[in-house]
């Protein structure tokens, strides 16, 4: 198993998405999966692991939600607001990613 910091060198250079398959290739130790979905759609179902931050919560909370020294990786339903809320912790100095195609990407890729 990979750590995400070896598979993600890239992120200096504008890469900002992983996809599932790499996500589930890398150790989970030195990141963090943040659902930004609200409530409602939380409980409809969500990654084993993950942590639910809403996104307007993430947006004015992030810096004392989330560790610093982890890879935050995002995710929504289908990649929108996911994308929105890495782009906000990039801007605040976070490493952080987005789930490819949010959680409808990552469950016709491992049939949940």
């Amino acid at each position: 198993m990979q750590n995400i910091h070896e598979l993600y060198p890239l992120l200096a250079h504008g890469t900002f998405e992983i996809s599932p398959k790499e996500l589930q290739s890398v150790s989970w130790q030195d990141l963090c999966l943040v659902d930004v979905r609200n409530a409602s759609e939380w409980q409809e179902g969500f990654i084993n692991g993950a942590i639910n931050i809403p996104l307007m919560r993430l947006l004015m909370s992030a810096p004392y939600e989330l560790e610093a020294n982890k890879v935050i990786v995002t995710y929504c339903h289908s990649g929108n607001r996911s994308s929105l809320a890495a782009k906000q912790l990039r801007s605040l100095g976070f490493q952080s990613l987005t789930l490819e195609g949010g959680i409808e990407n990552w469950r016709a890729v491992n049939g949940k």
